[in-house]
């Protein structure tokens, strides 16, 4: 498998994942700015892997732009 083919496999995985976190606690009163969150944990699961824990999503970040959440480490 190429590079490129293993990159966008991993973006899939990450995705559904977050989705399947989003369904879990969509609901709760503390699940907001789904957007910023979903930045934070797409660049946990891209960039920070196991050498950052815990993964901190913090709904109270403002939605930034993904590059810029990644400058950032994952939490701008």
């Amino acid at each position: 498998m190429r590079r490129s083919e293993r990159k966008n496999v991993s973006n899939i995985l990450a995705s559904h994942s977050y989705k399947l976190l989003e369904n879990k606690h969509k609901k709760d009163k503390y699940w907001k700015n789904n957007e910023s969150m979903a930045n934070q944990y797409l660049c946990h699961v891209q960039f920070a892997g196991s050498m950052k824990s815990p993964w901190n999503l913090e709904p109270s970040r403002k939605k930034y732009s993904y590059s810029y959440t990644v400058k950032k480490k994952c939490n701008p």
